[in-house]
């Protein structure tokens, strides 16, 4: 699908949001869990230093999208930026509890090492690679905001909904005009928006498909252009506003349900179709 993208100018756009919020990484957990797996001195602040700037380049993801999708769109992005930067350093204090529970081998020696509390600590860390999997998938979540149907609930999904119909009708032209230029003139130079260096190219690579393929005639195939004109009938109308709703709304004649005149009327009828149905009398037999 199309991705939602603002109609807001920059004169109108609201101001950046501030920073991505950080939260603690508990750095003695970090230190002695390295100094458990490394023989090296430990840096103080690496712990979080290196949250940090993973949480800043989630950051950086974030304001990248909320440029390019409307403002109904920023407080989920926000909210997703908060969940990652909460998660990933619930992460790394669980990673590092884990770590520092017990030394590698490599750092106590292989004599005596308690291989049960070994197994236990590493199908903890199987578990935890697991979890950060699904920190990671956040990320992808912020990726696709904004980028499916538009939503009828945005207050710019009428903008949003013409500006997509006109980037589809544009292509559609612009592709039809190709076809007809190279029916013309047997080559892409000189074609509206076409440098002489990407009309060459293009040329070039078109002369290929035919000899590949000579059942090609067209730059742009036939069913490329069917493809198009399917997604322009596809796009939704823009929403209607709830006054022009209410306007356009047919009026339906009245039932018993709604008026009240119809169903005293409708009453009337039923029990006055019973009270004319008498009760014929019985015929008792002569005696004999």
């Amino acid at each position: 699908m199309y991705e939602q993208t603002s109609m807001i100018g920059p004169q109108t756009a609201e101001a950046p949001a501030p920073a991505a919020r950080y939260y603690e990484i508990n750095e003695e957990t970090a230190r002695n869990a390295h100094y458990c797996v490394h023989m090296s001195d430990y840096k103080p602040g690496s712990a979080t230093a290196e949250y940090r700037r993973a949480v800043d380049k989630a950051a950086a993801l974030v304001e990248a999208k909320k440029a390019r999708v409307s403002p109904f769109y920023h407080d989920k992005l926000d909210a997703l930026l908060d969940r990652y930067a909460r998660r990933l350093a619930q992460w790394m204090n669980d990673y590092n509890r884990n770590q520092a529970s017990y030394p590698s081998q490599f750092i106590s020696g292989a004599g005596g090492y308690n291989m049960r509390k070994h197994e236990k600590q590493m199908s903890r860390e199987g578990t935890l690679w697991n979890e950060y999997d699904e920190i990671k998938a956040i990320l992808n979540k912020i990726e696709a905001v904004g980028s499916g149907p538009v939503d009828l609930a945005d207050p710019h999904a009428r903008e949003m909904l013409a500006d997509q119909l006109q980037k589809l009708q544009n292509k559609l032209d612009e592709s039809k005009a190709l076809n007809a230029y190279y029916r013309k003139h047997k080559s892409f130079d000189g074609f509206p928006g076409l440098s002489a260096e990407a009309a060459a190219k293009l040329t070039a690579s078109f002369a290929d498909t035919k000899e590949r393929c000579p059942w090609v005639k067209s730059p742009v195939p036939d069913y490329e252009l069917t493809s198009l004109r399917g997604k322009i009938k596809r796009v939704p109308g823009p929403p209607r506003r709830a006054g022009q709703a209410r306007r356009s709304r047919p009026s339906s004649p009245p039932t018993a349900q709604s008026s009240p005149a119809v169903r005293s009327s409708a009453t009337w009828k039923r029990t006055g179709s019973k009270s004319s149905l008498t009760k014929s009398p019985t015929r008792t037999p002569a005696p004999r």
